[in-house]
């Protein structure tokens, strides 16, 4: 792996990013979460793609969830 050519997926502020090796080595160490690192950019935007399904699919199921116990508790 070169890591100038490295990409890595980070959390910051609560949303995911992907970041090349310079931005990622400019950037406060205190301000993010290193998720993942990459070969390209290309795997690394996949990753991005897959987490926010992952997680739609999880908050899908909490609402869902949900529905169910509101339509429970009113009757």
């Amino acid at each position: 792996m070169k890591f100038n050519d490295t990409w890595y997926v980070i959390e910051k502020n609560k949303r995911l990013e992907v970041v090349s090796q310079a931005d990622y080595e400019s950037m406060d160490p205190e301000s993010f979460v290193m998720i993942q690192l990459f070969d390209s950019k290309r795997e690394a935007k996949s990753e991005v793609i897959r987490l926010i399904r992952e997680q739609g699919k999880e908050a899908l199921e909490k609402i869902i969830e949900l529905e169910k116990t509101k339509s429970h508790s009113i009757k």
